[in-house]
């Protein structure tokens, strides 16, 4: 299915199988999107290593190369090494918050080299371990520096911003320089599941005008220490972009005839496909609603095209009426559509989050980037486009939910 323009994918068919092969989970993080299924009577129903491996099995025959496994945490799934065998030849990336990574698992990494890239979860430091309760900074980064000693793998960090930790942010930068990762991602939880527990509602207590500030300073220390990996801020910077092998004089013209062109649907990049642990299929770790429902008589290509043919993936960009005609339609595509539904109440309406960091990442911080970063983001602004809302602190996305 990959490589070739499919009757129902279209030009650009999903190449990566994304399984949360469980719910169990050693740590209790205050804002876990699948908390929910860190129970016992949902685990002992999880789909089996046996059913997994039957699917990845599947997924290859139709082309499927890409492959990502995340839990709760997937190191305390049993079977798991049978499930990485199965990816042998096949590009594999295990996001793990990096707390039961014993020494039997340390090696099972280090000698597979199906498994590409480790995405590890951490926060920061001292402020990891209050919002990621279980967990701890200095273990997860010992054990980051043992599996960079015995074998030059991939490691991403992934950092949720809070208000706990955004005032530690540029300290934690200064850390990961010292570490040898390769890549550092940054977003802000989804509004569902424990973050709509009141007692986390704090951690939304983000003033935007702050935030901007201090992903401003890293953003400056980084191009000044000449890139130490490559790093990844939600809607406000990729360093990526500035390797992309595009004439970038012409970038307008392909992006509007492109890249979000208005009958696509505004999650065109991700072409992933999510296998949640029961066996349902969804397109997004975050979007609770599944598309498809795995049955033993039922082969994954018809779940893949019962999933397709859902309302969710219905959804086009010209359907997005405060969207369409946004001057930073061309850089967020509409934003994030889990977003726009568990802040907004619709996945037709706008993602607040987008809506607030974009003009404050204009005003504050690309008119500040080496010139090749500045022209990129510039050339993709609508200068006649209308501005969205406009929010001050991240409580006001929540405040009418």
């Amino acid at each position: 299915m990959t490589g070739r323009v499919h009757e129902l994918f279209g030009p650009m068919p999903p190449d990566t199988l994304h399984i949360e092969i469980t719910g169990k989970c050693n740590l209790m993080c205050r804002y876990c999107y699948n908390a929910d299924l860190n129970v016992s009577d949902k685990i002992k129903r999880e789909i089996t290593p046996d059913n997994i491996c039957k699917i990845i099995r599947q997924a290859r025959s139709l082309g499927f190369n890409h492959f990502s496994i995340s839990g709760g945490e997937p190191f305390l799934k049993p079977g798991l090494d049978r499930i990485i065998d199965e990816c042998r030849g096949a590009h594999l990336t295990i996001f793990t918050s990096a707390m039961a990574l014993n020494d039997q698992w340390i090696e099972k990494v280090v000698s597979s080299p199906q498994i590409q890239t480790l995405r590890v979860s951490l926060d920061g430091l001292d402020t990891n371990d209050i919002v990621r309760v279980g967990s701890s900074w200095e273990i997860i980064i010992e054990n980051i520096k043992n599996i960079k000693s015995k074998r030059n793998l991939n490691i991403e960090i992934n950092t949720m911003m809070t208000a706990y930790n955004i005032p530690e942010l540029p300290d934690f930068y200064k850390k990961l320089t010292e570490i040898s990762i390769n890549r550092w991602n940054l977003d802000i939880p989804t509004f569902t599941a424990r973050m709509r527990e009141e007692r986390n509602r704090e951690l939304y207590n983000v003033d935007f005008d702050f935030l901007v500030e201090q992903l401003s300073v890293i953003i400056s220390q980084f191009n000044s220490d000449t890139s130490p990996f490559r790093l990844s801020i939600r809607y406000i910077f990729d360093s990526s972009l500035s390797m992309q092998k595009i004439d970038f004089v012409s970038i307008k013209d392909a992006y509007s005839n492109f890249l979000f062109p208005p009958n696509v649907h505004p999650c065109i990049f991700e072409k992933i496909i999510v296998l949640k642990p029961d066996g349902s299929i969804t397109r997004c770790s975050s979007h609770d609603q599944p598309l498809a429902s795995m049955v033993n008589s039922e082969s994954f290509e018809r779940l893949l095209i019962a999933s397709e043919k859902s309302d969710f993936m219905q959804i086009k960009i010209k359907d997005l009426i405060k969207c369409k005609t946004c001057r930073y339609l061309g850089i967020c595509g509409g934003g994030c559509r889990a977003n726009a539904k568990y802040f907004s109440g619709s996945e037709l309406n706008s993602d607040p989050l987008a809506c607030s960091l974009l003009p404050r990442a204009e005003k504050y911080i690309w008119g500040n980037l080496p010139e090749v970063n500045r022209n990129i983001y510039m050339s993709l602004l609508n200068p006649d486009g209308d501005m969205p809302e406009i929010k001050k602190n991240l409580l006001d996305c929540c405040n009418n939910l």
